[in-house]
C-alpha cells in the first residue's frame, strides 16, 4: 500500500469517526433535552420518529408519551 492510499484511508475513518461522534451527540441531546425535542418534532420530525421507534425497540417505549402529554398542555 503507498502513502497516498493510507492518508485516504486515515481520512475516511476520521470522517466515519466524526459522523459516530455527531450521531451520538445528536442522540444524547435528544434523550436528555425535551425542548431538543420539541424543536426536533418541528423542524425535523422523521429524525424524532427514528428516535422515538430506536428507544421503542430498546423498551423505551414512554419518551414518546411523556412528550405528547407535555406538548398537547402547552398548546391548552
Amino acid at each position: 500500500m503507498n502513502a497516498s492510499t493510507k492518508k485516504a484511508i486515515r481520512r475516511l475513518m476520521l470522517v466515519e469517526l466524526a459522523g459516530v461522534v455527531a450521531a451520538y451527540a445528536v442522540y444524547f441531546r435528544l434523550h436528555t433535552n425535551q425542548d431538543f425535542r420539541h424543536t426536533m418534532h418541528k423542524r425535523f420530525p422523521a429524525i424524532l420518529e427514528a428516535y422515538y421507534k430506536c428507544n421503542e425497540q430498546c423498551g423505551i417505549c414512554d419518551i414518546r408519551k411523556k412528550d405528547q402529554i407535555k406538548w398537547s398542555n402547552s398548546v391548552n
